[in-house]
């Protein structure tokens, strides 16, 4: 692959190939620039206060950019592997991405449920005081049939499971 550059440097030192190159998909080149600007040093010449000139990026330029990138992934990784790595693992398990968690609280929070259950209950199990979360629970319970409501009898006005979930 053919690569130019033109390459202007300032006197002090400083290489403006960095406001090139930020943010773009060939920021290995920030590190590796002065190195390669230093081995085409014969292709610039001094054009008032800066250094100037065209030369083409060769292999060598390539491996040195590819072994710079190496090196900052492998840092990267050092550091901050694990974090990352836990970072995937908790968006695995969130409910916007895959939905499995929700589904599986619900599960769980249906298994605690006793056999004959009030609104309490459903608070208890499931970790929520609100009086709408209930009455969504219910809802969906019933729309589900996996609960019933007990229409007479020692337990009227409460709740019975019909089945055993398995998650």
């Amino acid at each position: 692959m053919n690569f130019f550059f033109y390459v202007s440097i300032k006197t002090q030192g400083a290489v403006a190939l960095h406001n090139l190159l930020q943010n773009s998909e060939y920021q290995k080149f920030l590190i590796a620039a002065p190195f390669i600007d230093m081995r085409h040093f014969d292709h610039l010449h001094l054009e008032g206060k800066y250094w100037e000139g065209t030369y083409e990026v060769d292999e060598l330029d390539w491996k040195l950019c590819e072994l710079i990138a190496r090196i900052q992934y492998a840092t990267q990784q050092h550091f901050f592997g694990v974090m990352a790595e836990k970072y995937f693992d908790d968006m695995n398990n969130d409910v916007q991405i895959t939905g499995k968690r929700h589904y599986q609280k619900s599960v769980d929070g249906y298994n605690r449920l006793p056999e004959v259950f009030d609104k309490e209950d459903i608070k208890r199990c499931f970790g929520n005081n609100g009086s709408a979360y209930v009455a969504m629970k219910i809802k969906r319970f019933s729309e589900d049939r996996l609960i019933e409501r007990i229409e007479d009898g020692e337990h009227k006005g409460k709740f019975r499971k019909l089945m055993k979930l398995m998650a």
